[in-house]
């Protein structure tokens, strides 16, 4: 397997884990990102970290708050955040448990995902064009991306790497620049240094949740465009998160139906030179009832280009003709 290999844990526990995956884990050399929570700091779990550590499984902490505080990390709940991953390492430290990477998944508030996700299809451009304009600010922007940037100093300083992730649109500042775009998704993301940056850039359900736009075709070209502007801007650093095979926080993302669709992803990650990959979800595989054939599947994957999309092409274009002609104006109002 010439890429590094993961999976996000959301919904499974440490010691199912350990249970049900522990050997498919251990031939494939893959690691194990664990949704952890302010309950989840307890001693079933460290026990399980442990066995998961002295099996050499790589592991990485995804720490998430609770759904009233945001769930995912971004502009308003940073502090809050902050405070809870300091407690993840004390914790960590003290049933040595420190694990290879932190996880932060900085995504928009859940609230504002759960409004736009559940809009008319013709009604969501509105919708989010309301809530990115209200999320608009320089000086929470600023702000947060200080103390993500100090967040991963502590990390760091503990020998732990850092994983950052965000939402696919948001890469058009990795090529183009400025910030209002990470701004309007109060997600400051790119500006700090983490060892990983790993786009959410999930073709299940940019197809299951398109309406019939987005084709397998326009996903997998896409996820190849996005995929080569990351490789070309931090060539040491690019990273992918791929799916999906199991719902998640939302509880109604569509799903790919055989292995077959996420090899062909990883074939177009691995054909644009991403060499870190990490899929959702382990517990969506599990849960099929023959987890080792999908294991199977992602063992010889090769590189493969996917056939080219004009019409993504011609949004991409659009996309950033559009951020060039906004970024002096939106700079203003911030």
């Amino acid at each position: 397997m010439d890429f590094h290999l993961r999976f996000w844990a959301e919904n499974i526990s440490p010691d199912d884990v350990v249970r049900h995956a522990l050997p498919l884990l251990e031939e494939s050399g893959a690691g194990v990102a664990f949704a952890l929570f302010p309950s989840s700091l307890n001693e079933v779990n460290a026990r399980a970290f442990r066995k998961l550590k002295d099996a050499g499984i790589e592991l990485t902490f995804w720490v998430l708050l609770s759904k009233e505080d945001g769930y995912f990390p971004g502009e308003k709940n940073v502090d809050v955040f902050l405070g809870l991953c300091k407690k993840v390492f004390q914790w960590a430290e003290q049933e040595g448990v420190l694990p290879d990477f932190l996880a932060i998944d900085e995504e928009s508030p859940l609230e504002q995902a759960e409004k736009l996700l559940g809009a008319p299809i013709w009604l969501k451009p509105g919708v989010a064009l309301k809530i990115a304009l209200g999320n608009l600010c320089r000086e929470n922007f600023d702000y947060a991306k200080g103390r993500f940037s100090i967040l991963n100093s502590l990390a760091r300083d503990r020998g732990v790497k850092t994983l950052g992730t965000c939402i696919p649109v948001v890469l058009i500042e990795e090529i183009q620049g400025g910030e209002f775009v990470q701004d309007l998704f109060e997600t400051p993301v790119l500006g700090v240094d983490w060892d990983i940056i790993s786009p959410m850039i999930y073709t299940s359900m940019l197809i299951g949740m398109s309406a019939g736009l987005i084709s397998r075709k326009d996903a997998s070209w896409l996820l190849y465009r996005l995929s080569k502007w990351l490789d070309a801007s931090r060539p040491h650093a690019a990273g992918v998160s791929l799916g999906v095979t199991g719902t998640g926080v939302l509880g109604n993302e569509p799903a790919f139906s055989s292995p077959l669709e996420l090899v062909s992803d990883v074939e177009t990650a691995l054909s644009a030179g991403i060499r870190d990959i990490t899929i959702y979800s382990l517990e969506g595989i599990i849960s099929r009832g023959e987890p080792e054939i999908w294991f199977k599947a992602l063992e010889n994957v090769e590189p493969r280009v996917p056939p080219r999309s004009g019409k993504v092409d011609f949004l991409i274009d659009a996309l950033a003709l559009a951020h060039r002609a906004l970024v002096p104006l939106v700079e203003l109002k911030r």
